[in-house]
């Protein structure tokens, strides 16, 4: 079973702002979260999108949700992670876990995909500091 490390999460997490555009906002598909995939199977939400990256077939997604009858494409990261390990598909590790979770609801609340990789890795108020610091001249900085 693939282990996947905060670092593995935060480059797949990468590939998804990569693929869609730092300024990427999701457009959500319910009225509530997200999901990872589409019903087409395509990715979705950022934490689908890595997930997928990081080699979970999107079929994966539609089954459970077949399976379970309880939209497991719509389920949150920890679920999702918690699932795949039962399913022996990744080992996803808990600071990983904790990245995708914020990467997740950061897009949740309408914040671009590439904010909300890099508040979710730099936190908050660093990724405050860093916006400060962008507008400051640079005599100030």
């Amino acid at each position: 079973m693939q282990k996947i490390t905060y670092e593995t999460a935060l480059r797949a997490l990468n590939e998804a702002v990569k693929a869609k555009g730092y300024n990427h906002t999701y457009q959500r598909s319910g009225t509530y979260g997200c999901y990872n995939v589409t019903l087409g199977g395509d990715p979705d939400c950022i934490v689908g999108w890595a997930l997928i990256w990081l080699g979970v077939p999107a079929q994966w997604f539609l089954e459970r949700d077949k399976e379970h009858g309880d939209a497991r494409r719509g389920a949150g990261a920890g679920s999702v992670c918690n699932m795949l390990y039962r399913s022996e598909l990744l080992d996803v590790d808990e600071d990983a876990v904790d990245l995708f979770n914020s990467a997740q609801a950061r897009q949740d609340q309408g914040v671009t995909w590439g904010e909300a990789v890099t508040i979710g890795h730099l936190g908050g108020e660093a990724f405050d500091n860093l916006r400060l610091n962008e507008n400051a001249p640079l005599s100030e900085q």
